[in-house]
């Protein structure tokens, strides 16, 4: 006898699924625990399990309502079912489901079901560390709508593994057959695996169905392929209307590889089908193959291109070729539109370049004349033509772009930061024009296994490997100091020239009496730069600067914290003029911060006066720890025009520098004013003032004799 159901009085409950079918509605769940007891009621979270795997073709069903619902080593098999459905969530209700970590979950429907199905108005958000393969039969989407469905919204994040497959006509992540994508959100750091067998998207629509709204980010690693017809990410084949929107936003660890075969685009759309809207930015990588006639990232085969924007990653965009040897279709797009099998070229619509991004476009080609070949970027190949390459140009455009002559030819536009490792491939030439120019950030390593044409510069904070480097490349300096300034904050430096600078100790700190300076890590030989600690004038030699570094430079300094500390510990007399009254005088008081008697000598200058004050006899004031003394300055008179800025030492014994005292007094010079009296330089201006006059006089005299004879 089975007992009575257990009330919900707990935050949670386990339910197993070999014990029977599963269902929740609005009011809660009703099911069974490990023992076969019954569990209904509502609960924070309901964990699945499975503790037999005999009793596989038990199923979940979310009628209504909101749940968290965590699956912890779950097979449901029910593909032997008409119509059955592993897991299934009526529109209007939501599912928060998780993966416990290291678990793997099997969902598998029969034709007509999604392995996990989630229609329109459904909502369901997968996270979690474990591991997920839902498959839907013929008309199924893997994740998604069933036959005839569009799919809900969808959001997987977590950083495992979800492999989503339909075996036809359905897709991998979205619509069923002759349904839209909906909604799907994609992000996090797991591996998403998503296959249509045939028609589907890879992610997006099913047969029929436009892409929906694809919005991808984060660190995620994704595999999305089209076996027949549909795009690998977008949608599927033979879609009345794609209006589909595709946003890829990857961190630098994120990759996404995304094919489509026998007319789909790799990213856009179906067979047939237009590639609608497509974003793609961030700092992964992205490789799109077009699968026969079809672009890489676009339209698919006779389809036209919508809207791409491209703005950052580093892409490899390959079109499809022709339909076979013998046969004169037209070969896709890299990016841009598809090739066509009529007389006409389908529109390229628009595409724009524009951002931290390396594209590597290449277009399809035709086994039997390459004049029907696909444009790089542009327009794939008709019956009777290649494709047309549109053209970019800075400012309008940024980014590297790898086009021409089958896609070997690249050229920088604008100023780019590289957003990842690049490698100029071999037989590959880029082209930097000038005003143009390249940054290798920290971390980013710059290879170069083929040609680098370089009129202009490349700023090197990373690594550039390879040969074959030349033009202006500027290495990157890194400042590492303290209680120091410096006059010269640039970053870079360049091969062949020395770089120079000063430093200045803090208020109350000393220049140190070395540093340290590093290239690739490496402290610099003493016969590669020069310091002076008493000015703190710098100079790394020009030959210390190479074409070629592993690592920048860094400058590392700290100032020397000073035993005499002054108050103040600096001085501005401010600005005068030439023949100026001398400013009043100021005091400094010196302190003894050393834990040892000290003698102080005045300072001296060549252009202010110091006399001493409290303290100081014969010109040395003798301090026991913690004593004071005080000391008078002012400038002296006469000075010529200059700025007149200088450090005062405050030496003890032995010439030994214990502290400083900043002093500056400007002089301006006095502009020049006119002698009066002084008629030395009239005569030509009255000169030019009489010879005015007589013109003047003329012309009115010629004037007015034409008014008589008229």
């Amino acid at each position: 006898m089975i007992p009575a159901s257990v009330s919900a009085d707990e935050t949670s409950v386990t339910l197993d699924i070999s014990q029977g079918n599963i269902t929740f509605d609005k009011s809660g769940v009703s099911g069974r625990d490990a023992s076969g007891r019954e569990v209904s009621g509502s609960y924070a979270n309901y964990i699945i399990t499975q503790t037999s795997s005999i009793y596989r073709s038990n199923t979940i069903t979310v009628s209504g309502g909101s749940h968290k619902i965590t699956l912890s080593g779950v097979n449901i098999d029910v593909s032997n079912e008409i119509n059955g459905c592993a897991f299934s969530i009526a529109p209007n209700a939501t599912v928060n489901l998780t993966l416990t970590e290291g678990s793997n979950n099997t969902l598998k429907s029969e034709n007509n079901c999604a392995g996990l199905q989630v229609p329109k108005g459904a909502t369901i958000t997968i996270d979690g560390a474990g591991n997920l393969t839902a498959i839907g039969a013929k008309h199924g989407a893997g994740i998604g709508g069933g036959n005839g469905g569009d799919g809900g919204k969808i959001t997987i994040s977590g950083s495992g593994t979800i492999n989503a497959t339909s075996k036809d006509y359905g897709a991998g992540i979205g619509g069923g057959d002759r349904g839209a994508g909906g909604e799907i959100n994609i992000s996090g750091s797991g591996t998403i695996n998503a296959t249509s067998g045939t028609d589907g998207a890879g992610i997006g629509g099913g047969r029929r169905g436009a892409g929906g709204e694809i919005n991808i980010s984060g660190a995620v690693e994704i595999t999305a392929i089209s076996e027949n017809g549909g795009a690998g990410i977008g949608s599927g084949a033979n879609a009345s209307s794609n209006n589909g929107v595709i946003k890829i936003n990857l961190d630098a660890s994120g990759i996404i590889i995304a094919e489509g075969r026998d007319g789909g685009a790799g990213i856009g759309g179906g067979s047939q089908s237009s590639g609608g809207t497509i974003n793609i930015s961030g700092l992964g990588k992205i490789d799109a193959k077009g699968g026969v006639m079809a672009a890489g990232i676009g339209g698919g085969a006779n389809g036209a291109n919508d809207f791409i924007e491209l703005q950052g990653g580093i892409i490899n965009s390959i079109g499809g070729n022709s339909a076979g040897s013998g046969v004169a279709y037209g070969a896709g797009a890299g990016i841009g539109s598809g090739g066509s099998d009529n007389s006409g070229p389908k529109s390229v619509g628009t595409i724009k370049v524009n951002g931290d991004v390396v594209i590597f476009a290449k277009g399809g080609t035709n086994g039997t004349n390459n004049e029907f070949n696909g444009a790089a970027i542009g327009t794939g190949g008709t019956l009777s033509s290649g494709g047309t390459e549109m053209a970019f140009s800075s400012p309008s455009s940024r980014g590297i772009i790898f086009q021409a002559a089958g896609g070997t030819n690249g050229q920088v536009y604008g100023e780019v930061t590289l957003p990842g490792d690049l490698v100029i491939p071999r037989d590959y030439t880029l082209h930097i024009p000038t005003t143009n120019r390249i940054t290798v950030p920290t971390g980013i390593t710059l290879t170069n296994s083929g040609t680098l044409d370089n009129d202009e510069t490349i700023y090197n904070k990373g690594t550039l490997a390879g040969t074959g480097f030349n033009g202006i490349i500027r290495q990157q300096v890194k400042w590492n100091l303290i209680d120091l300034t410096t006059d010269n904050n640039s970053e870079w430096a360049a091969p062949g020239n020395p770089f120079t600078f000063k430093l200045t100790s803090a208020p109350n700190y000393l220049l140190p009496q070395s540093i340290t300076i590093t290239r690739g890590g490496s402290p610099l030989a003493s016969s590669d730069y020069t310091y002076d600690d008493s000015t703190g004038e710098v100079t790394i030699k020009s030959d210390a600067i190479p074409i070629l570094m592993t690592a920048p430079f860094e400058i590392i300094a700290a100032g020397i914290p000073a035993q005499i500390t002054t108050d103040p510990a600096s001085l501005d007399f401010g600005k005068v003029s030439v023949g100026y009254e001398r400013p009043a005088a100021k005091t400094v008081t010196i302190t003894n911060n050393s834990d040892r008697d000290v003698a102080i000598a005045l300072p001296t200058s060549e252009n202010y006066i110091i006399t001493g004050g409290d303290g100081f006899r014969n010109g040395v004031a003798a301090l026991d720890p913690g004593g004071t003394a005080t000391f008078i300055i002012q400038p002296k008179a006469g000075l010529a025009a200059g700025v007149y800025d200088t450090t005062l030492s405050l030496e003890g014994g032995g010439d030994e520098v214990l502290g400083q005292v900043h002093v500056k007094f400007t002089v301006e010079a006095v502009p020049p004013v006119a002698k009066t009296g002084d008629d030395t330089n009239m005569m030509p201006w009255l000169i030019v003032l009489l010879l005015s006059g007589s013109a003047i006089a003329a012309l009115a005299t010629i004037t007015k004799r034409r008014k008589t004879n008229e």
